[in-house]
């Protein structure tokens, strides 16, 4: 299944919320950000959002996305 996420430059709003896309300042501010489990919310993050941790000792960032199953999965370790 493919899913269009934006269409020029507004995100696509459907059934199942709408794609985020957040900055921590901690791998430990992930755990704090919403899933959207138990909402039917049009404004909860959907499926593939995702949450950057930019780096905080000069290596590379690390990526987080929200999975289908609306838990924070982490992507890419930086």
């Amino acid at each position: 299944m493919i899913t269009m996420l934006k269409q020029g430059k507004d995100y696509i709003t459907d059934k199942h919320g709408i794609y985020t896309e957040y900055v921590c300042s901690s791998a430990a501010d992930v755990a704090n950000l919403p899933t959207g489990a138990n909402s039917e919310a049009d404004d909860r993050p959907r499926p593939g959002s995702t949450a950057v941790v930019p780096s905080t000792d000069g290596g590379a960032a690390s990526v987080y996305v929200l999975s289908n199953e609306r838990t924070w999965v982490l992507l890419i370790e930086g």
